[in-house]
């Protein structure tokens, strides 16, 4: 039997992210050192992954001068090591505890945000013709762990579909074998609208724009 020591030095275990196969990323890196960083800059945004380099491409479309700098080469961290589901990211406190935060309407405000963010990644990958194997509606499935968990998925959705018209369908333990081939949840839910993508091949398409 392996010990855990015996892992950290196991030959087939691969130290490469998985995703970094097929996308050009580790050859994608910033140029310049920190020397060549201009005095003045008109717009500078720190870190290369998903969020500075589309501030970047935003910015850049409305013709504004931005310099992106990095510690590392561009996409280096999560954002070419996620697992590529795509979906609206709903805020952990859901519909209710949102509320109770802030009020019904910053709460509604906050959500219907999520919903966007989700339209608006599809379109800017297509937008921006972008080659990072998207499948905008593979649909996702939320499985219930305990008896008690399928209850509780279900609540939260209906709250999510009175609020901002969130779609899902609740998928009973005798039916899920036909979404995912197998029976280990106590049912589930499956958001058809929820998508995927190679994230390397995003981060990578994003720099190159």
């Amino acid at each position: 039997m392996l010990k855990a020591a015996d892992l950290l030095t196991f030959d087939a275990i691969k130290h490469r992210p998985y995703w970094w196969d097929n996308a050009d990323l580790p050859n994608l890196r910033a140029t310049g050192q920190a020397a060549d960083i201009p005095d003045s800059v008109k717009t500078l945004i720190i870190g290369a992954g998903y969020s500075g380099l589309s501030a970047a491409l935003t910015l850049a479309r409305a013709g504004r001068d931005v310099t992106v700098i990095d510690s590392d080469m561009i996409g280096y961290g999560c954002s070419s090591r996620n697992g590529g589901q795509i979906g609206p990211s709903f805020h952990k406190l859901g519909v209710a505890g949102l509320t109770s935060a802030f009020g019904p309407a910053k709460a509604h405000e906050i959500l219907r945000e999520s919903m966007q963010s989700l339209t608006y990644l599809k379109n800017l990958i297509v937008a921006e013709n972008i080659d990072c194997d998207l499948q905008p509606n593979s649909g996702r499935f939320k499985g219930a762990s305990r008896i008690v968990h399928y209850d509780e998925i279900a609540r939260s959705n209906e709250d999510l579909a009175k609020s901002v018209g969130f779609q899902f369908e609740m998928v009973p333990k005798a039916q899920q074998s036909a979404y995912i081939g197998s029976d280990f949840y106590h049912g589930g839910a499956a958001y058809p609208e929820d998508g995927q993508l190679q994230p390397a091949r995003f981060v990578t398409g994003l720099a190159r724009k």
